[in-house]
Formats: structure tokens, sequence, C-alpha cells
């Protein structure tokens, strides 16, 4: 979903909200906790738990996955959706 103007982010926030609801993990307020989940996602998702390696030319980087598009931006929308639960929480509300 591309980003042009107010409307389009309260949709994309409105759309973001409903999929993907609030759990336990919005009551987690630490930091350092909410690094370590960072780090392993990248390596989980990014990095394919190390099967999908970076290279300095393009004739030698390996494919990625079909669904890597997809599952990377399930991903990134469950982390802002995290991300908005805890600064709520962190706010007051």
């Amino acid at each position: 979903m591309t980003i042009k103007n107010g409307k389009t982010v309260l949709k994309a926030v409105t759309i973001i909200k409903a999929t993907y609801q609030k759990d336990e993990s919005a009551n987690v307020l630490d930091p350092v906790v909410w690094s370590k989940e960072s780090f392993n996602l990248v390596r989980e998702m990014v990095y394919l738990n190390g099967r999908l390696r970076g290279g300095v030319d393009k004739e030698n980087a390996l494919p990625v996955p079909e669904n890597y598009g997809r599952e990377s931006k399930t991903a990134g929308e469950q982390q802002i959706s995290l991300s908005g639960y805890r600064l709520g929480k962190i706010l007051g509300f």
C-alpha cells in the first residue's frame, strides 16, 4: 500500500488494526526485549535463518523464495501494529 496522503494513512492504520489484534506481547515494555525480538525476527524472516546470504554482485545473488515479499510485508505490518499497541500502552491509552 502506497501512502500518499492522510486518507491513505488512516486506511492503512484501520486495516492493520483490524488485521492484527492486540495480544499479551503488547504489554512488554522493555526495550531490551524489543531489541531481541527484532533481532530474532530479522534473522528468521529476512535472512531465513542463515539460508539467505548477501552478496556483492547481482550475478552471484541467491534467489529469494516466491513468498518472501508477501511474508516480509506481513511481518512488517505485525511489527507496526505491535509498536502502535506498545506506544499506546506507554502513553496510557
